[in-house]
């Protein structure tokens, strides 16, 4: 994958002074670059980033990889907090289908059929959790540990 940038700050964020993180635009570069990339799991592609202006080589490949590592931190927070929320939606679609089938076998009203609608659809949103928000979570994390094992290499 090749970067072209004029110069060491094109990396950054504008807004940060010390050059820390990358922009939101090279970062979502970078992201989707690898997600075009048919890796298998022990590839890892080269970056090549060409500078018009000289660069700290080894300063700006670290900071490449930290702020990667910061942002598996983020999907990693995100992850947990999927899970807590599916498991309470598991737990909650359980109970109600639970009172539902209690309360139908010794009536017929259909008042207690919306438990079944409030008890299915919890359920369906614990599975939506875990099979598809979370697999896209994971998906881009594994993109990102890609990215901190690639090798940098900056071209004159």
């Amino acid at each position: 994958m090749k970067i072209k940038v004029h110069e060491q700050a094109d990396l950054f964020s504008e807004y940060d002074p010390d050059q820390e993180m990358l922009s939101e635009d090279m970062i979502g570069y970078i992201i989707r670059c690898y997600q075009h990339m048919k890796l298998r799991a022990k590839e890892c592609p080269v970056i090549q980033i060409q500078s018009d202006t000289p660069v700290n080589e080894e300063e700006v490949a670290e900071k490449i990889r930290n702020n990667f590592r910061r942002e598996i931190e983020v999907v990693n927070r995100t992850l947990n907090k999927l899970f807590i929320k599916a498991a309470c939606l598991g737990i909650f679609g359980v109970i109600i289908l639970s009172i539902w089938i209690v309360l139908s076998a010794n009536a017929e009203n259909v008042n207690i059929e919306i438990l079944s609608i409030v008890g299915w659809v919890a359920i369906w949103e614990m599975t939506n959790i875990l099979l598809i928000e979370c697999q896209t979570l994971q998906h881009s994390k594994w993109n990102m540990n890609k990215v901190i094992h690639s090798k940098i290499d900056f071209l004159k």
